[in-house]
């Protein structure tokens, strides 16, 4: 048994970051929507190319019908400062994916209790809080974004860039919230 199997001992949706069926709810805030073609990036932001989210969209086993939900899950905060004006933090709040991060966090913390309650009803609760602790931790949300390769498709700032912000663990778990939240609110 792999070190991923033990992990996650159920078996995966085409999601490989939600351990079960995924359920969409009749949510949708079109404050999460922002275009991100309206958002010019520099050439002294990034020596590289933006990566193809068509590539990350195969990886997900999804397409996004509003493609601007994961640009925004992917773009930290730290971005969104660098490309608004001073005294715009409204804006910059409109770019970033804290408040998906907020949503996913919700979304998946619900869903993994929901299966695993349903898949060990002789479980206590105790039990279960242990389960879904490790389940939705950061360091395996951190690999879990890893194996995506997540940080690869990251818009972060300079100072991040700078300072590993593509390898840091509780960043790249972050991501994966607001990735699973992308995902909710658009398929939902």
């Amino acid at each position: 048994m792999s070190a991923a199997s033990s992990l996650y001992p159920f078996p995966l949706t085409p999601f490989p970051f939600i351990p079960f069926p995924f359920i969409p709810f009749p949510f949708y805030d079109s404050a999460f929507r922002v275009p991100f073609a309206t958002i010019a990036r520099t050439v002294e932001d990034s020596e590289m190319a933006e990566p193809d989210l068509g590539v990350l969209e195969e990886k997900l086993g999804y397409t996004f019908n509003d493609r601007t939900l994961l640009e925004r899950a992917l773009t930290h905060r730290s971005w969104a400062h660098e490309h608004v004006a001073p005294g715009e933090e409204v804006e910059a709040r409109r770019l970033h994916n804290e408040a998906l991060e907020f949503v996913g966090d919700s979304v998946l913390g619900l869903a993994v209790a929901d299966y695993l309650y349903q898949s060990t009803l002789d479980a206590t609760e105790g039990d279960l809080s242990r389960m879904k602790h490790r389940l939705v931790s950061t360091v395996m949300l951190a690999r879990v974004a890893r194996r995506l390769g997540l940080g690869d498709y990251l818009r972060i700032g300079r100072g991040e860039e700078k300072t590993g912000g593509r390898r840091k663990r509780a960043l790249l778990a972050d991501v994966v919230e607001a990735v699973i939240a992308a995902v909710y609110l658009d398929g939902g």
